[in-house]
């Protein structure tokens, strides 16, 4: 088992000026930015702590709800990677495990409503007095310009202190930091994945279709259950499948060249893919293309026109009619109320007055307004992935592009949220 600071992105260079160094070392401690290889990383420990706890009663509810993660076992678990995060960088000689912190009251009876921002970490660092200019839970430092983070620090340095001092300092703030956000965060979606897919059926005497069923709505209903609850990258999460290929496949019939390849672009598409959702296969893609072929061919059609087309599908692809039917429903959300008429730019706004966890700082706010604060109102929410990859194209840089990656995935996850829910709703309109 590798030490968890050996997937953090960058490396202090020591053979520079102090001022390149402490801007070098800020780059690389206070790197909050989402998709970085280390939040991956603490997504992986903080799930394999999960599992291997699982077991254990007095971090769980008791019957009947014993799949449901408790208050206590939400924060010992993230006691338990902040503990190795200390044991590895030998934080000890600074400071002591800061083991007293409640990340969630324990009269929280349900662990989907804790909050835990970026700002609530930020001023229990600073609560550690690791920094004079960190200290009694000030946390303007790190909304400073890095220049005038530079100068602080180097006014530190130079007070009688020293390089090393300083990098053993900041290394603590920054990786605490990300290590405990990332870690709470993503232990909310994993709680609710485990609960949403332990639970046990009320009759265990229905079809084997309905037994099918129960996998997929439990994702989708966890999807529409609130933020976070969709981040669930399975091959069932349709929302975030289909909001990316309706964008991908669209261009597929518009293409008049003679010689173009369907079946050799959905083998692309599918690998390309593969990087996020491990699990898709050319089956899933092929399907959702199929199905929008149909769709676009004629729109109006209803699910009793298209009864003999869904049966075919199921033979020749060996998938449900509930799979197929949750794929058709997600596809027809680009009917969505708020989907087909909010201008993209305003439903960019209501997201970012909506992010009661703060996963944005004000840096991230004046970046997203100036990428989609300007939109047209003719451009609808439903084009949001649309107009994020035509935003990627136009520039070169590869950091940049996952910037804007990174900084969206907010706005994506309000319309991947918005999509299961009209698809819930349709399939059970439809039952």
């Amino acid at each position: 088992m590798s030490k968890l600071l050996e997937d953090l992105e960058g490396q202090i260079i020591l053979n520079q000026s102090d001022e390149n160094t402490v801007a070098n070392a800020l780059k690389v401690y206070l790197n909050f930015q989402r998709g970085t290889t280390y939040e991956k990383r603490i997504q992986e420990e903080i799930k394999a702590v999960f599992y291997d706890k699982k077991n254990n009663k007095s971090y769980f509810f008791p019957p009947p709800k014993q799949n449901k993660l408790k208050t206590i076992g939400y924060n010992q678990m993230i006691h338990i990677l902040v503990k190795r995060l200390w044991d590895e960088e030998d934080f000890f000689k600074i400071t002591r495990n800061p083991s007293q912190i409640s990340f969630i009251g324990t009269e929280t009876s349900d662990i989907s409503t804790a909050t835990v921002s970026l700002s609530d970490v930020q001023k229990f660092i600073a609560n550690q007095n690791v920094f004079p200019f960190l200290s009694g839970g000030d946390i303007a430092f790190f909304g400073k310009q890095q220049g005038d983070q530079v100068r602080k620090c180097i006014t530190w340095i130079k007070n009688g202190n020293n390089m090393p001092k300083f990098l053993d300092r900041i290394k603590l703030v920054g990786t605490y930091v990300q290590t405990v956000f990332y870690a709470a965060q993503y232990l909310q979606i994993v709680a609710e994945e485990y609960a949403a897919t332990t639970e046990q059926p009320q009759n265990n005497s229905g079809s084997e279709e309905k037994s099918d069923l129960n996998e997929s709505d439990a994702k989708l209903e966890a999807l529409a259950q609130g933020p976070g609850a969709g981040l669930l990258k399975t091959k069932l999460d349709y929302p975030y499948i289909v909001d990316i290929l309706l964008f991908e496949i669209k261009s597929f019939f518009k293409d008049t060249n003679p010689n173009f390849n369907v079946q050799e672009a959905l083998r692309t598409i599918t690998n390309r893919i593969k990087k996020d959702v491990p699990e898709i296969s050319e089956k899933h893609v092929t399907l959702i293309y199929l199905i929008m072929k149909e769709v676009l061919k004629n729109p109006n059609q209803t699910l009793d026109d298209l009864s003999f087309f869904f049966q075919n599908l199921e033979e020749k692809l060996r998938v449900t009619l509930r799979e197929i039917q949750t794929i058709y429903f997600l596809i027809l959300s680009e009917r969505d109320e708020v989907l087909a008429e909010m201008p993209l730019a305003d439903f960019v706004d209501k997201c970012i007055a909506e992010d009661e966890k703060g996963i944005l700082n004000e840096t991230h706010v004046k970046i997203l307004k100036t990428l989609f604060g300007n939109l047209p109102k003719e451009i609808k929410a439903n084009t949001f992935y649309t107009v994020k990859e035509k935003i990627k194209s136009r520039i070169d840089d590869p950091n940049k592009k996952k910037m804007v990656d990174s900084l969206s995935e907010l706005i994506h996850l309000r319309v991947r949220e918005l999509r299961g829910r009209y698809a819930i709703k349709r399939l059970k309109e439809n039952l």
